[in-house]
């Protein structure tokens, strides 16, 4: 993608914090850019509409209060994009609800 004149950004196992950090840098670059895309996958789950993507330092997530602080909200990704022309955002990830009973 390089060649293409596309600067790339590979990122495996990040943790909450590592992500955190990752979407404020990305965000900041996307802003000079005329198109910006993120594609994530991973462990998520949807919960109430909402779908959540959890961080590899947070597998482990039990109750549904801990998950809103834990895990980052997909919509966190979707504020990052911020290009002039086309800001795109892919999730290819699960999304169940482990706390629907």
């Amino acid at each position: 993608m390089s060649k293409a004149g596309f600067d790339v950004q590979t990122n495996v196992d990040s943790s909450k914090l590592e992500l955190n950090k990752i979407l404020k840098n990305f965000s900041k670059q996307s802003e000079t850019s005329d198109v910006s895309m993120i594609y994530t996958t991973g462990h998520g789950v949807e919960v109430n509409g909402e779908i959540y993507l959890i961080p590899s330092d947070k597998l482990f997530v039990y109750k549904q209060a801990k998950l809103l602080k834990e895990a980052i909200n997909l919509k966190r990704f979707g504020s990052s994009v911020k290009s002039k022309k086309i800001n795109l955002v892919f999730y290819g990830g699960c999304r169940n609800n482990p706390f629907d009973n």
